[in-house]
């Protein structure tokens, strides 16, 4: 006979509940969002996107009118503070960057505009959320 524990049937229900929670979340938003610089929530850039990470939030993208269409600038996520990255895309190795070289951006104090990309849904996939062909299944059923 299986014996049941219930602090961890208890923390395993806490645990799907708070995913069902998260998944609506990440329903509900916009395939991107653009934090303007002077936002309130341009100061919480890195911690939306390290809130479920790879669930709501994919990247994080410096935006402005001066670069080129050949390079980005995205957030470091695993940083404790705000490090950017400037990519080349063809080129995988990327330089670190302070200030954007193009609008003069503190970047690294949590200036210039940012561009919140939505993740994709394949982690919503892999735990059963989504099917695999991006059909919806229904929060609902999950409870």
């Amino acid at each position: 006979m299986e014996q049941i524990d219930l602090f961890s049937a208890e923390d395993n229900r806490l645990r799907e509940q708070k995913m069902v929670e998260m998944f609506r979340r990440w329903e509900s938003l916009p395939p991107q969002m653009l934090i303007p610089a002077g936002d309130p929530q341009r100061s919480r850039v890195l911690s939306m996107l390290n809130e479920g990470y790879g669930f709501l939030w994919d990247r994080a993208l410096h935006r402005c009118e001066g670069i080129p269409p050949t390079r980005y600038i995205w957030l470091n996520a695993v940083q404790p503070a705000e490090y950017w990255v400037m990519n080349d895309f063809w080129n995988p190795a990327g330089k670190h960057v302070e200030t954007c070289p193009y609008c003069g951006a503190d970047l690294k104090a949590g200036g210039g505009d940012v561009l919140l990309v939505k993740a994709n849904g394949d982690w919503w996939t892999v735990n059963g959320f989504l099917e695999g062909n991006d059909h919806d299944v229904r929060a609902d059923e999950l409870l």
